[in-house]
């Protein structure tokens, strides 16, 4: 992407995409299929390499460019057009901001350049289930071979590669035991299965299937980073404000819409509904003022940068929460019809806003407040470590 003065801000070029994204949702939602169209204008504007340094051919933006929040923005305007669109950009560009903070120069190169050469897209594999087995990495030959099972892992229909969380064999701690490789989709240890995705009624179109890792081998040079350096750079709790933007981007569609029908329906003299713009709007600023007090406290290497985070993820959310019943009352029976995009949009609000419990997080905030030890990356809850104490001694992982 060029630095002339002459070309729109990021946040422009995505902002003239949604309502693009916004006429497509529906289709996709209906068909669950992954908006490729979306990822291709995403794609042609310079979008997809946003935060990849310019050095690798990417317009450097980004948290490890110091420059968080005009990633954010660009979250923020693709959610106002499509939620689903808004949680695969974001997740693909957390795994380029998660390469440059674990990862060597030369995996750098190895990784981003085909991000600017090829367009490669990024999936985000971590999550376990309650009673699943934990994915399990061990040393071999210089190398490494991982066996597991990963569920809701975003963009795995599209991805070109993936980030990949693993536990690697041992006795220490498991939060000193996570490790982060990135693998590339042709390795034939990598299996997506679909079908379980399909039970899920919001945020159908991310590709969230399930990918099954049957040894798959992989070189040293996947491995970003040490053994639990992921969390311990705190690289989680900054992915934070990623969903924050993406709410927040989401609380404008759903402002937007209100006002729409507060104007076509002729209730500009009904104070309730006046009322309702006025409380959804004032959600909306406070929610992303606190996006941008966490993107200031990461640029300024603030040590409270990581709960400033949680901050933004906890409000935004009550952005979009109040935001939509605002807009269901302004919107009015019509908000049942398909046509106005709301039975959607609200389906993907619900599952969307359940990635995180809100009471975690104000655990975080209040333990902070306290001067009480303070977990921002929620290890003991973390979904990687889900299904661990079941199974992390049993002889099928030994």
């Amino acid at each position: 992407m060029s630095a002339e003065s002459t070309t729109p801000a990021p946040e422009i070029l995505a902002r003239a995409l949604a309502e693009d994204f916004w006429r497509r949702a529906a289709d996709h939602d209906a068909a669950g299929s992954f908006p490729t169209q979306n990822f291709d204008d995403l794609r042609t504007a310079g979008l997809l390499s946003l935060n990849v340094p310019s050095q690798w051919g990417g317009a450097g933006l980004g948290p490890e460019a110091g420059k968080p929040l005009e990633l954010w923005k660009v979250t923020r305007a693709i959610a106002f057009g499509d939620p689903a669109t808004a949680q695969s950009f974001h997740v693909h560009a957390n795994e380029i901001d998660i390469i440059l903070g674990l990862g060597t120069p030369q995996q750098h190169a190895m990784f981003l350049e085909p991000v600017v050469d090829r367009g490669v897209i990024f999936g985000g594999y971590g999550s376990q289930l309650a009673d699943s087995t934990p994915t399990i990495a061990r040393r071999r030959d210089g190398g490494w071979v991982l066996d597991g099972k990963k569920f809701f892992c975003t963009n795995c229909e599209a991805a070109g590669a993936a980030l990949v969380w693993a536990l690697v064999e041992g006795d220490e701690d498991p939060s000193d035991r996570i490790q982060v490789f990135c693998v590339s989709h042709d390795n034939p240890g990598l299996r997506i299965q679909r079908g379980w995705w399909e039970q899920f009624q919001g945020m159908r179109s991310t590709g969230s299937h399930v990918v099954q890792l049957d040894r798959l081998e992989l070189d040293e040079s996947a491995a970003l980073g040490k053994p639990g350096d992921y969390l311990r750079l705190g690289l989680q709790a900054r992915a934070y404000c990623q969903f924050a933007a993406s709410f927040v981007g989401i609380a404008d569609r759903l402002l937007h819409e209100s006002c729409k029908s507060v104007a076509f329906r002729k209730l500009t003299d009904d104070a309730s509904a006046i009322a309702r713009i006025g409380n959804s709007r004032l959600h909306l600023d406070a929610a992303w003022g606190l996006v941008e007090r966490a993107a200031q406290a990461y640029q300024r290497g603030e040590p409270d940068a990581p709960v400033r985070a949680n901050m933004a993820r906890y409000f935004a959310e009550q952005a979009v929460r109040v935001g939509l019943e605002n807009a269901l009352d302004n919107i009015g029976t019509f908000a049942g019809s398909a046509a106005s995009g709301m039975p959607k949009l609200a389906r993907d609000i619900h599952l969307y806003i359940r990635h995180e419990s809100r009471d975690r997080i104000l655990r975080t905030i209040g333990a902070a407040q306290l001067d009480l030890r303070v977990d921002t990356n929620f290890s003991g809850d973390n979904p990687i470590l889900k299904g661990l104490s079941k199974h992390e001694h049993s002889p099928s992982h030994r």
